[in-house]
């Protein structure tokens, strides 16, 4: 899979696949919102905890396998990101706002009789985007503040888009990452 390099795909080692680890994991993280959790660290009800040694560690962690295993006196999984690297909630972050912005575009043309064509129903087209975008820094899906919008001009739009009529716009994000490891440099002194 890492060598793939997939982006919708990750896998969890487990000794005992009768005990379904993957699932205990989807349902523990797939019940919370997006923008809410990350997938790293987490225990698993009704999973029994791998031992395993430090040459399966370092074999399954190197092709971007998570694992559920002892660490610090609690039972924990480790890694949980996608076959690609990423992390796990990343790609769910996005997706879920690409949903949303989807959502929220479709509704405002849904629930108007006409989102006109000129400057005043791009504005209306951009402010929704930029409402959508907000409500997913508030969820901690984007870093807030780290958002912008860019939408045109009625005068700048071609007359082939006006034509088509599809109005192009676009935005940048950064998403908002969880922190799951945490490295100290200091200095003791006499």
């Amino acid at each position: 899979l890492k060598a793939l390099s997939y982006d919708r795909t990750f896998s969890i080692f487990h000794k005992l696949p009768h005990e379904y680890a993957q699932f205990a994991w989807f349902g523990l993280e797939l019940a919370k919102l997006p923008g809410a959790s990350t997938w790293a660290e987490k225990t698993l009800q009704g999973v029994t905890v791998d031992v395993i040694t430090e040459g399966q560690y370092t074999a399954t962690i190197g092709l971007n396998c998570s694992v559920f295993v002892p660490m610090g006196g609690v039972n924990v999984t480790l890694l949980g990101v996608l076959a690609n690297g990423e992390p796990i909630e990343t790609i769910r972050n996005i997706d879920y706002a690409m949903s949303e912005v989807q959502a929220d575009l479709y509704t405002l043309k849904v629930n108007n009789d006409k989102v006109p064509f000129n400057d005043n129903g791009i504005a209306l087209e951009e402010n929704t985007l930029r409402g959508t975008l907000a409500r997913m820094e508030t969820e901690g899906v984007f870093i807030p503040g780290a958002t912008t919008v860019t939408a045109p001009k009625f005068s700048e739009v071609s007359s082939a888009d006006i034509a088509a009529r599809i109005l192009r716009m676009s935005f940048n994000a950064r998403i908002q990452n969880a922190i799951v490891k945490t490295a100290i440099t200091g200095t003791v002194t006499l």
